[in-house]
Protein backbone atom coordinates (compact mmCIF):
# COMPACT_ATOMS: atom_id res chain seq x y z
CA UNK A 1 0.00 0.00 0.00
CA UNK A 2 1.36 3.96 -0.96
CA UNK A 3 0.85 6.33 2.32
CA UNK A 4 3.11 8.66 3.70
CA UNK A 5 3.65 10.40 7.48
CA UNK A 6 1.76 12.51 9.64
CA UNK A 7 3.73 14.22 12.09
CA UNK A 8 3.86 16.91 14.51
CA UNK A 9 5.20 17.63 18.25
CA UNK A 10 1.63 17.50 19.83
CA UNK A 11 2.08 15.45 22.94
CA UNK A 12 -0.03 11.73 22.60
CA UNK A 13 -0.18 12.31 18.85
CA UNK A 14 -1.59 9.12 17.46
CA UNK A 15 -4.04 8.99 20.45
CA UNK A 16 -5.23 12.72 18.72
CA UNK A 17 -5.48 11.23 15.77
CA UNK A 18 -7.41 8.62 16.83
CA UNK A 19 -10.07 10.62 18.42
CA UNK A 20 -10.16 12.58 15.39
CA UNK A 21 -10.91 10.39 13.11
CA UNK A 22 -12.84 8.05 15.50
CA UNK A 23 -15.90 11.48 15.61
CA UNK A 24 -15.97 11.20 11.71
CA UNK A 25 -16.88 7.17 12.18
CA UNK A 26 -13.25 5.97 11.46
CA UNK A 27 -13.33 2.29 13.32
CA UNK A 28 -10.67 1.83 15.79
CA UNK A 29 -9.04 -1.54 16.71
CA UNK A 30 -9.77 -3.19 19.58
CA UNK A 31 -6.31 -2.85 21.09
CA UNK A 32 -6.41 0.75 19.89
CA UNK A 33 -3.50 0.61 17.63
CA UNK A 34 -4.79 1.48 14.02
CA UNK A 35 -7.57 2.96 12.65
CA UNK A 36 -9.21 2.20 9.55
CA UNK A 37 -11.48 4.40 7.35
CA UNK A 38 -13.86 2.88 5.33
CA UNK A 39 -12.41 -0.38 4.66
CA UNK A 40 -14.73 -1.66 2.28
CA UNK A 41 -14.46 1.32 -0.45
CA UNK A 42 -12.67 2.18 -3.25
CA UNK A 43 -10.44 4.87 -1.21
CA UNK A 44 -9.27 2.88 2.35
CA UNK A 45 -6.75 3.98 4.67
CA UNK A 46 -4.90 2.73 7.53
CA UNK A 47 -3.35 4.81 10.35
CA UNK A 48 -0.86 3.35 13.18
CA UNK A 49 1.09 5.07 15.21
CA UNK A 50 5.03 4.48 14.29
CA UNK A 51 7.84 3.86 16.76
CA UNK A 52 10.37 6.38 17.63
CA UNK A 53 13.38 5.39 15.37
CA UNK A 54 11.70 6.62 12.25
CA UNK A 55 14.05 8.80 9.97
CA UNK A 56 12.24 10.60 6.78
CA UNK A 57 14.53 13.27 4.15
CA UNK A 58 13.80 16.51 5.36
CA UNK A 59 12.49 18.32 1.98
CA UNK A 60 10.26 21.52 3.12
CA UNK A 61 7.81 22.33 0.41
CA UNK A 62 7.62 26.49 -0.63
CA UNK A 63 10.89 27.20 1.00
CA UNK A 64 9.83 26.82 4.37
CA UNK A 65 12.54 26.19 7.61
CA UNK A 66 13.87 22.92 7.56
CA UNK A 67 12.03 20.90 10.04
CA UNK A 68 13.80 19.90 13.74
CA UNK A 69 12.16 15.67 13.96
CA UNK A 70 13.82 15.32 17.16
CA UNK A 71 10.58 16.18 19.16
CA UNK A 72 8.08 14.86 16.78
CA UNK A 73 5.93 11.69 16.86
CA UNK A 74 4.97 10.05 13.44
CA UNK A 75 1.83 8.22 12.53
CA UNK A 76 1.81 6.23 9.18
CA UNK A 77 -1.11 6.87 6.74
CA UNK A 78 -1.31 3.94 4.22
CA UNK A 79 -3.70 5.17 1.45
CA UNK A 80 -3.29 4.85 -2.52
CA UNK A 81 -5.94 7.88 -2.77
CA UNK A 82 -4.74 11.59 -2.69
CA UNK A 83 -8.03 13.21 -1.70
CA UNK A 84 -8.73 10.94 1.25
CA UNK A 85 -5.15 11.68 2.05
CA UNK A 86 -5.68 15.40 1.87
CA UNK A 87 -9.08 15.20 3.85
CA UNK A 88 -7.83 13.04 6.52
CA UNK A 89 -4.88 14.87 7.19
CA UNK A 90 -7.07 18.43 6.88
CA UNK A 91 -9.19 16.74 9.51
CA UNK A 92 -6.35 15.79 12.20
CA UNK A 93 -4.86 19.51 11.89
CA UNK A 94 -7.91 20.83 12.49
CA UNK A 95 -8.10 18.72 16.05
CA UNK A 96 -4.89 19.59 17.26
CA UNK A 97 -3.97 23.03 18.31
CA UNK A 98 -0.18 22.12 16.81
CA UNK A 99 0.86 22.14 13.79
CA UNK A 100 0.83 18.44 11.33
CA UNK A 101 2.79 18.22 8.67
CA UNK A 102 2.87 15.20 6.31
CA UNK A 103 5.89 13.67 4.30
CA UNK A 104 4.88 12.12 0.87
CA UNK A 105 6.65 9.15 -1.07
CA UNK A 106 8.37 12.03 -2.63
CA UNK A 107 9.79 13.65 0.53
CA UNK A 108 7.97 16.76 -0.34
CA UNK A 109 6.84 18.45 3.21
CA UNK A 110 3.31 19.28 3.17
CA UNK A 111 1.48 21.15 5.94
CA UNK A 112 -1.21 18.91 6.90
CA UNK A 113 -4.53 21.44 5.84
CA UNK A 114 -2.58 22.48 2.57
CA UNK A 115 -1.83 19.08 0.61
CA UNK A 116 -3.16 19.09 -2.66
CA UNK A 117 -4.28 16.16 -3.83
CA UNK A 118 -3.38 16.26 -7.54
CA UNK A 119 0.25 16.66 -6.45
CA UNK A 120 0.85 14.63 -3.52
CA UNK A 121 2.78 11.25 -4.02
CA UNK A 122 1.58 8.32 -2.78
Amino acid sequence: MRGGLLVSEAPEFFDLVRKALARGGAAISDDGEYVQVDPDSQAPALLYAVNDDWQVPVLPASGEPALDLTPMSATMVECRDGARVAALSLVVAEAIDQPVWFFDAADTVWRADEINPDEVAL
